[in-house]
């Protein structure tokens, strides 16, 4: 009999993986000492560890491997190398698609492009709006506050029993020329209708010529869409006659065409950042 040095030499095994194999159950020695519990391999064995190193390096798993050495007709050993090549050729693809990504982003560091857009900002347009009534709140809060904002907008209109514009979309103006997110004074409201102009905490919203664009992805890409909109201001010429506001035209919030009950209205959670659709508006006139 070997001992288990001898046998790895024989069989070009490393002792660790000889006891490995025997803790799975895979190749169990034939003998260990009772006293000592030196593992003991005899001759026949050879033969066994030989298959097992050659099915290894086909790079069969250790249970495919078992399955192998307990058939007990060829054509179970012929099902299992076949499968095996398939998972191969799948392996092959998958590499080959990887291969394929590592190109693609190769190329975009070639050209400048970035390796992870998360958001499309669309060109910048020009739109003339009318002048419109909205009921709103305006607080210096954090900008993790605009949640409570909102909410409390809802609360106030649910209780007022006011109605929204068809059109309207939930909005935030900044009044604070550089936003702090420890402190920014911002406004949060809603188009509603003319019949309601009259009520404390509704303004009218001047209309007039605005500069903006689209972006759709999570709100963090919104200060790439104001520095656009500040390029194409200066690059025409334009003066900026008011402060930037946003329009969430698809968000966490559904659209509010006349709802009457705004404790109903829910955010949709479920809903992914990358498909948040902003419009980034800044009133100007030309000079």
């Amino acid at each position: 009999m070997y001992s288990v040095g001898q046998f790895s030499r024989i069989c070009g095994m490393s002792v660790k993986t000889l006891h490995h194999y025997d803790e799975v159950g895979l190749l169990k020695p034939a003998r260990i000492d009772p006293e000592t519990g030196y593992r003991y391999y005899d001759y026949g064995q050879i033969r066994t560890a030989l298959q097992i190193r050659r099915l290894k390096d086909c790079r069969l798993p250790l249970n495919r491997i078992a399955e192998w050495l307990n058939a007990d007709n060829p054509v179970t050993s012929k099902t299992i190398l076949t499968e095996s090549i398939h998972e191969v050729e799948r392996s092959i693809e998958e590499l080959r698609q990887t291969k394929n990504n590592i190109l693609s982003l190769l190329n975009e560091l070639e050209t400048n492009k970035p390796l992870m857009p998360v958001s499309t900002i669309s060109d910048c347009f020009e739109e003339m709006r009318k002048d419109t009534w909205i009921y709103s709140i305006r607080e210096a809060v954090p900008i993790s506050g605009i949640d409570d904002l909102v909410r409390t907008l809802l609360e106030r209109l649910y209780a007022l029993k006011l109605e929204v514009e068809d059109d309207a979309r939930l909005m935030t103006i900044f009044h604070d020329d550089e936003i702090d997110p420890a402190c920014t004074e911002l406004e949060v409201g809603l188009a509603v209708q003319h019949s309601f102009s009259g009520l404390p905490g509704t303004r009218s919203m001047k209309g007039g010529k605005h500069v903006g664009v689209e972006i759709k992805g999570p709100y963090s890409e919104h200060p790439f869409g104001y520095a656009k909109l500040i390029d194409y201001i200066r690059s025409n010429g334009y003066t900026i006659v008011g402060r930037p506001f946003e329009m969430y035209i698809t968000g966490l919030l559904p659209p509010l065409r006349n709802s009457r009950d705004f404790r109903c209205i829910k955010p949709n959670l479920q809903l992914s950042p990358l498909s948040f659709v902003t419009r980034l508006y800044i009133p100007v006139n030309s000079d």
